[in-house]
């Protein structure tokens, strides 16, 4: 009987603004969270806005192969560790 009361408590805490608002915008700097980015035009009134980001400490040329192989139907879907394990 503890379980439910116990998930249930856990969805609402995880569903809560704060926690909400801080895994929409993970990793992105208030800046980009708010600013306009490429392909927002496409859609001018999304049912749900988030904002994700990192920080590589690489140049984009050796970013950018790793990075456009990525995706359903790719070559690769990768993982950050498999991808750092290419790039250094």
């Amino acid at each position: 009987m503890r379980t439910p009361i116990l998930l249930g408590a856990a969805a609402t805490a995880f569903y809560s603004p704060p926690v909400r608002r801080w895994y929409l915008t993970w990793g992105a700097t208030p800046d980009e969270a708010e600013r306009a980015m490429p392909g927002d035009e496409l859609l001018p009134q999304p049912d749900m806005l988030s904002t994700r980001a990192i920080t590589i400490a690489a140049p984009p040329s050796k970013v950018w192969p790793w990075l456009v192989q990525m995706g359903s139907g790719r070559g690769s879907l990768g993982s950050p560790r498999s991808f750092w394990a290419r790039v250094w």
